[in-house]
């Protein structure tokens, strides 16, 4: 009879330590390993983590800032990462969303002061090339098999300075005010 209880409540997760969340963030790619207001850009992702937080700090960067194309670009590679590595089909078509969206010439989505190096961008758009060859291919009556593999150069990483420009642009251009809002105030 106790075990029933014990399975029926639910399990609640212990509040990392901000070494720990950090050190999480950074692994798995979400937080910038860089010298720049460490302390605070740790503190926007672990508020951007949080759903509740996300909608709050969206309404405000929708309504005050002009980076909310920087806000749904990050959320979108964060929604990339969390795709697991085997559902590679899954994984083409997120990538080929966020390059077209965001990246490519003539994106539907403006990137608010996120200045992405060149050799970024030409690399994920070869990728992008040949998924999209890759996917014709296969499509085409003769089934002919293709000799390319992108799921290598889709490794979980392969977005991360796209997401580190992004982090750093929203603490830059919408955090740092956004603080000091009643809004921020009565959700911390």
């Amino acid at each position: 009879m106790e075990n029933d209880s014990v399975s029926k409540v639910k399990r609640w997760k212990a509040k990392l330590s901000r070494v720990d969340a950090r050190e999480k963030f950074i692994e798995d790619g979400t937080l910038p390993d860089t010298e720049l207001n460490k302390e605070e850009l740790l503190e926007l992702r672990v508020y951007l983590g949080n759903p509740m937080l996300l909608k709050k700090f969206g309404q405000y960067v929708l309504l005050a800032t002009k980076c909310m194309g920087t806000l749904m670009c990050w959320t979108d590679v964060l929604e990339f990462k969390s795709i697991d590595m085997r559902a590679s089909d899954a994984r083409r078509a997120k990538l080929s969303q966020v390059f077209e969206k965001y990246i490519s010439d003539g994106a539907s989505v403006e990137l608010a002061h996120v200045a992405l190096p060149a050799n970024f961008v030409s690399s994920l758009k070869s990728i992008v090339e040949k998924i999209s060859r890759t996917e014709m291919l296969a499509s085409t009556p003769t089934n002919v098999e293709s000799n390319f593999d992108c799921d290598d150069e889709m490794a979980s990483g392969l977005l991360d300075p796209l997401m580190d420009r992004c982090l750093i642009s929203l603490y830059e251009h919408a955090f740092r005010e956004y603080k000091y809002t009643n809004i921020f105030r009565m959700s911390t």
